[in-house]
């Protein structure tokens, strides 16, 4: 009867383990889908953070383009007013040498005009002392004929000599204003030489500018591509990490199936012993029993 009883007592208690063992799975369960849940929520959420990464990425991008377009305007307004400049410095220098030629013109004509009247003076000037001569010559004898030839010769001299002397004084001129005018060319011709090569470093400058605007794009395109080849990288690093750990949960559950039945099948032997036990015992009380 004892051991009757011990095993209506190991029953009851295996029922309470199979029980527990079943509230263990669900819990287990309940686990299993909790952590499904919060890794299907990282998920989403490092979906969502790309998303908003991707349009801040745009957004800046955009603000950088706008930015762009704004510096190349700029650039652009800048060029335009410099050569406003340009033909307004031009026009200058057009309206001062026309300013220029109409005053040496005007210079000319007025030398002309004075040479002319004094031209005239000295006509009616000769005139006179002609009519002058010839009154007097009625009346002047051989010895004062002789000296007035004389005088006029010397006077005819002089007078060839400031001729020379103002012919000489108008080549000089001449040629100073020629040498001047050379002088003015040469130094316009300067001044577009360097105003050429104001423009052409400009130029260069902008194609420099250009060529670092196309690199520093560069350079982000392959920033932003090592940048998503990290994170790409990462996703799959984690990605295998999750495999690893599920497969190790999946081992742990299954060496934890095979250890229960282990003890389950250790607990039917253990009961078909005792049970044995039990039949041998009661052979042997009945053996006594018939020798009694």
């Amino acid at each position: 009867s004892r051991g009757l009883g011990d095993v209506y007592k190991r029953q009851e208690e295996k029922k309470d383990d199979k029980k527990e063992e079943k509230k263990e799975k669900k819990k287990e369960e309940k686990k299993e889908v909790k952590k499904d849940d919060k890794k299907e929520e990282k998920k989403v959420e490092k979906k969502d953070d790309e998303k908003d990464a991707k349009k801040t990425e745009k957004k800046d991008g955009k603000k950088d383009e706008k930015k762009g377009e704004e510096k190349k305007d700029d650039k652009k307004e800048e060029k335009n007013v410099e050569k406003k400049d340009g033909k307004k410095k031009e026009e200058k220098k057009k309206g001062n040498k026309e300013k220029k030629d109409e005053e040496k013109k005007e210079e000319k004509e007025e030398k002309e005009e004075k040479e002319e009247k004094t031209r005239r003076m000295m006509m009616t000037t000769k005139r006179r002392k002609i009519k002058r001569r010839m009154k007097t010559r009625r009346m002047m004898t051989k010895e004062e004929k002789e000296d007035d030839k004389e005088e006029k010769k010397e006077k005819k001299d002089n007078n060839n000599k400031i001729v020379k002397k103002e012919k000489k004084d108008e080549d000089d001129e001449k040629k100073k204003e020629k040498k001047k005018d050379e002088d003015k060319k040469d130094d316009d011709d300067d001044e577009k030489k360097k105003d050429k090569k104001k423009d052409e470093d400009k130029k260069d400058d902008d194609d420099d500018e250009k060529k670092k605007e196309k690199k520093k794009d560069e350079d982000k395109k392959d920033d932003d591509d090592d940048e998503k080849k990290k994170d790409e990288k990462k996703d799959e690093d984690k990605k295998d990490d999750d495999d690893d750990e599920k497969k190790k949960e999946k081992k742990k559950d299954e060496d934890k199936k095979d250890d229960d039945d282990d003890e389950k099948k250790k607990d039917k032997k253990k009961d078909e012993d005792k049970k044995d036990d039990d039949d041998d015992e009661k052979k042997k009380e009945k053996k006594k029993d018939e020798d009694k």
